[in-house]
């Protein structure tokens, strides 16, 4: 379970991670704690960078 204000924590966090283009964080202390959602987070996350990594390549 986390702790009251985790989830400001984690939006802090993804705020701070805009000035670092490429740094992707995934994984339980972000998004969920079960195997399914941290399955999920990985996944979007992996659809992201490969996005990132698409367009850094056609630009």
């Amino acid at each position: 379970q986390y702790q009251v204000g985790h989830a400001s924590l984690i939006q802090s966090i993804r705020e701070e991670l805009q000035s670092f283009p490429g740094l992707f964080v995934t994984g339980s202390a972000y998004t969920g704690i079960g195997i399914p959602d941290c399955i999920r987070d990985g996944m979007n996350t992996a659809k992201e960078a490969i996005e990132f990594l698409t367009n850094k390549t056609n630009t």
